[in-house]
């Protein structure tokens, strides 16, 4: 794994988890139970890191489909 790789996963990991703190620090004033912001937190979460995933991946992988004959 190269350092651009592993910088990149750091950038993943913190962007999912904190818009995942901000999604559920708004929807904490909208239920009384607590459980349900913390579950749509998450969710919001993966969502996010599952797109900028994508977002930041997927140009080694198309451009490494092109080279190849």
């Amino acid at each position: 794994m190269t350092t651009i790789e592993v910088l990149k996963w750091i950038v993943v990991i913190v962007l999912s988890s904190k818009f995942g703190t901000f999604f559920c620090n708004i929807c904490t004033g909208f239920f009384e139970n607590v459980w349900i912001p913390r579950f749509l937190g998450g969710v919001a979460a993966v969502v996010v890191g599952l797109v900028l995933y994508s977002w930041l991946f997927k140009s080694r992988s198309q451009s490494s489909q092109g080279k190849q004959p």
